[in-house]
């Protein structure tokens, strides 16, 4: 029997399929590193003009975005729940009070997008699906895979 080098390579290193837990932690640490990138944007601009996002108290809400996503992304690549819970509470509160916000008065609370969205309603979007993720990761109900 004589074989290829690709049949040789497949029985020397057999190909594994990903399994669900792996990729859901991969799509998590990718959204989490979105949301972290778009707030480190908005963080900057905010830290040369001082007017790009609105303040909790003496602390300007980008940066508690910031910090939220990135505890969200530390969480996901360590597998610890606490610290994705501990980013994700203030991330998704934070951008409800900003959907509601946009909703209720005549726009303008949040930093618009190119496209004239604003970006609580994206930050909402992606806190939601993160939510999501990290409660079938973390808690293993597969809420949205199901096995």
């Amino acid at each position: 029997m004589v074989l290829r080098t690709s049949e040789l390579a497949l029985r020397k290193y057999p190909t594994r399929p990903m399994n669900k837990p792996r990729f859901q932690r991969l799509v998590l640490l990718s959204l989490a590193l979105f949301g972290a990138w778009s707030a480190a944007q908005i963080s900057y601009v905010h830290f040369t003009t001082s007017e790009a996002c609105p303040k909790l108290g003496p602390l300007p809400a980008c940066y508690v975005v910031l910090a939220g996503y990135l505890a969200m992304a530390g969480g996901g690549w360590r597998r610890s729940k606490a610290w994705f819970w501990i980013g994700w509470i203030p991330v998704f509160l934070l951008a409800s009070v900003g959907v509601l916000a946009e909703i209720v008065s005549d726009g303008a609370v949040c930093p618009q997008t190119a496209g004239g969205i604003p970006k609580c309603f994206v930050s909402f979007a992606v806190a939601a699906l993160l939510g999501a993720l990290g409660w079938n990761l973390f808690n293993r109900t597969h809420l949205l895979v199901g096995e």
